[in-house]
């Protein structure tokens, strides 16, 4: 049930890129994607979290 689901949101996805970061000695491939169909933007995102870390004290 949970591929079905997956599979018709999909089409609301749309590819942002991927980057690759090093941990230690743990290379990761980091893919990044948007969901047009939300209508929270880029910058609400970014200031929910930048709230979010103030508040925990992750300064």
């Amino acid at each position: 049930m949970q591929e079905e689901k997956t599979a018709e949101n999909k089409a609301n996805y749309i590819d942002g890129g991927s980057f690759r970061t090093r941990i230690g000695n743990t290379t990761y491939l980091v893919g990044v994607f948007f969901n047009n169909a939300k209508k929270v933007t880029i910058e609400d995102r970014m200031k929910n979290l930048i709230c979010q870390e103030v508040t925990a004290g992750n300064f």
